[in-house]
């Protein structure tokens, strides 16, 4: 009699971290991050805007800064870029989209990333 020899079957590849993430807000795209190895980043595919936290709404479509913003260089994150509002130093992750107020709360609706200068 032959004996029939199974093999096992072959073990499964093992999983790859990808920089899909099919859940972004429109104009958004995952990418690896150019400041730390092995992260992602965020970026808008209409500027070329680069930012850490994973968006929420879409992104913009560029065009001038309201009045009283600037876009600057993060400090913690090489490579990347937050908005400084030029009254009272204080800079934020995401574009702003009112103009700059001096004195109060947050007037862009946005997460604060530090303080000043």
């Amino acid at each position: 009699q032959q004996q029939v020899r199974q093999e096992a079957p072959a073990p499964a590849p093992a999983p790859v971290a990808r920089a899909v993430d099919d859940d972004l807000p429109e104009g958004w795209k995952k990418v690896p991050s150019q400041s730390r190895p092995g992260q992602f980043s965020y970026l808008n595919v209409n500027t070329g805007e680069r930012v850490a936290e994973k968006p929420s709404r879409p992104a913009s479509q560029g065009g001038p800064l309201p009045p009283g913003w600037r876009r600057v260089p993060s400090q913690s994150r090489p490579g990347e870029w937050v908005y400084m509002n030029t009254v009272t130093g204080e800079r934020i992750a995401w574009r702003p989209t009112q103009a700059a107020v001096g004195a109060g709360a947050n007037q862009a609706g946005a997460p604060r990333v530090g303080g000043g200068q």
